[in-house]
């Protein structure tokens, strides 16, 4: 698999090739066997791809596809890191529902950019 590393402007930054089982980790992490790599989240964003797949050859439902998992997982992880001050305030149902909600936001997000955008509104939100 390759993994391409690129700025917000969609240039592509470096391409890492021959990554065995990445997986997507969020927002700014990717990991794969015996490896990972945590990101500038602001400024550089990732893709997964096969190895016989060219950056320039990307359709923006991809971009869109993966943005949308990625998302989805850094609003898991921010449940998780969360989820013991939650207990605490009795909130965990709450904030289960509310995290179902987001996940179902993302999916009705239609680019890229309006994922960023609700992801910022999320982590205004976020306590911890």
């Amino acid at each position: 698999m390759k993994i391409f590393y690129f700025s917000n402007e969609r240039k592509l930054i470096r391409t890492l090739e021959g990554v065995v089982n990445p997986v997507l980790y969020g927002l700014s992490e990717i990991r794969w066997d015996d490896g990972g790599d945590t990101l500038n989240e602001d400024t550089v964003s990732y893709l997964i791809v096969e190895d016989d797949v060219s950056f320039e050859s990307v359709t923006e439902e991809e971009f869109l596809r993966q943005f949308k998992e990625q998302a989805k997982f850094e609003l898991a992880k921010r449940f998780e890191r969360n989820k013991l001050y939650y207990m605490v305030e009795g909130k965990v149902e709450l904030k289960q529902t509310e995290f179902e909600e987001d996940k179902q936001k993302i999916e009705e997000k239609t680019t890229v950019e309006e994922v960023k955008i609700f992801m910022i509104e999320v982590n205004a939100r976020t306590i911890i």
